[in-house]
Formats: C-alpha cells, structure tokens, sequence
C-alpha cells in the first residue's frame, strides 16, 4: 500500500508539473488560477494574471543550443518566481510562454505594474553557462478578475489567460520587452483581422 500511494504521488507529480522547471503546467496551472480567483470573489482583492513569453527564444536555441535554451527557461522561471508573493502561481504554458497569477487590492493596480517591472529587470539581467552568456527579454499582458478597471465582465482563469495573451501578443507587435494590460478593442481588433 505504500508503495502504491508513493507511485500514485509520483504520478500525480508528473501529470501536474512541468519536468524541466518543476512549476505547474498546461494541465494544472489554469484550475490553481481559478482556485485562487474563487477564493477572492467578494472581498477587495482580485486577481492579476501575467502571459510572459520570452521574445525570440528560437534565436536563443538556434545560436546556443537547446541545453542553453533550457537553462534560460530555467533561470528565468526561477527569477519569475523569487519576486511573485507567497501566494503568487506560476505555470508553464507552452515552450517559452508562463502564466502567473497573483492576488492584488483593486485599488492598487501600480502594484502589479511595479511588479512587472521588476520581472522585466529581473529577466533581462544575462543567463550564464557553458562559457556563454545570453539575455533574454519577455513581452508581458496582464488582465484582471473584475472591479472598477475590469474592461469586461468578471471571467475565469481560461478567459483570463486567454485575455493576458492577447494583450501579451500586443506587447510584442510593439517592440517586445514591454508589458500592456488587456483592452477590449485588442480583442476586437483580433477578431476583426482574422475575419478579413
């Protein structure tokens, strides 16, 4: 029986982790994120969520290799997660793209920005290994739970990543290395080019 309850655990581990960096994963990330935003729902906090991706991260593992690709994932997760708080969560989406979620006052959304602003220094400070160095630069979009500055109607955590990566994918289409929070019209705007 023990061995079996270690096996299950194990196996658990596996489903909901993601095996190069250890945070949760695609599986697990979003459900943790409306974990938290349910646990929110009727005080004055919401919850933020953050797409980062890292800007030309195929240029990273083409030029260095994909040993330094995965240190670079690596150490950027790890420097994500050193300045999220206590009850930030992280989650790796895709190859390069990480969604964090983190509770914040509704009255101070500075906060978030001055957080993102933090993670954009701290990821850009260069990657060292194997005798290499790399920088690395991340394109952020953020989106809210609901409040006085909520463009739409409360959502949850799919529709709240789904928002933070439209507005992620603007950051990049305006230089990369910067961050925007999640406008209605980006979407509009989404939905107006691909029906063209």
């Amino acid at each position: 029986v023990k061995v079996r309850r270690v096996a299950e655990r194990r196996a658990r581990e596996l489903a909901e982790r993601d095996a190069l960096i250890g945070c949760l994963n695609r599986r697990s990330g979003p459900p943790a994120i409306e974990q938290l935003r349910a646990s929110l729902v009727g005080t004055h906090r919401e919850v933020a969520v953050l797409m980062i991706d890292l800007d030309n991260f195929k240029q990273i593992n083409d030029l260095n290799g994909h040993q330094m690709g995965d240190t670079v994932l690596k150490t950027v997760a790890h420097r994500i997660e050193e300045v999220l708080p206590e009850d930030g969560i992280l989650a790796r989406i895709g190859g390069d793209e990480f969604a964090c979620a983190l509770p914040f006052d509704r009255n101070a959304r500075e906060d978030i920005d001055d957080l993102v602003a933090i993670i954009i220094r701290a990821v850009s400070a260069p990657v060292k290994a194997n005798e290499m160095s790399v920088e690395a630069t991340v394109s952020i979009g953020i989106a809210q739970s609901g409040g006085s500055h909520a463009p739409q109607p409360a959502a949850d955590a799919e529709a709240l990543i789904h928002r933070a990566d439209i507005a992620m994918y603007h950051a990049k289409k305006r230089g990369r290395n910067r961050c925007f929070w999640f406008e209605p019209q980006m979407e509009d705007e989404l939905r107006f080019r691909n029906e063209l």
